[in-house]
């Protein structure tokens, strides 16, 4: 069984629903999945970590998501930045470093092309607004 194709796109469907309901159980429980992931999983390259913390922010846009999941949620994206970040196999990858700051900023604070109206910002970005 390939975990790519069968268990990934549960996961992240399971990520941007908000926890499915369970908020409070999910996201706690992310940093020991993810420490339990094999890196042939992971891959090399940014791939794996940038379609994780998208679709972990992505539940912030859920419908059924609390404060107090909300709350878990930023703890969860917070604590999964710092597990990758002090892995020892990037001590020596600046590059891989930089990309994955890079891709959680932009999953924070994304942008858009403007189009002229409301809020836009020199060069046409506009940055869109996140839901507390």
């Amino acid at each position: 069984m390939d975990p790519r194709k069968h268990v990934l796109p549960k996961l992240w469907t399971v990520l941007r629903s908000g926890g499915c309901g369970a908020p409070s159980v999910v996201y706690p429980s992310l940093l020991p999945l993810l420490s339990l992931i094999p890196p042939s999983v992971i891959g090399e390259g940014p791939g794996f970590h940038t379609e994780f913390f998208k679709n972990l922010w992505k539940g912030l846009e859920s419908d059924t998501l609390t404060g107090a999941g909300s709350a878990s949620l930023v703890t969860a994206f917070a604590e999964c930045v710092t597990y990758f970040l002090t892995r020892k196999r990037w001590d020596s990858d600046i590059f891989f470093i930089s990309v994955l700051l890079l891709t959680c900023l932009l999953t924070l604070f994304p942008l858009q092309r403007g189009s002229g109206g409301k809020g836009e910002t020199k060069g046409g970005l506009e940055a869109r607004k996140i839901r507390p």
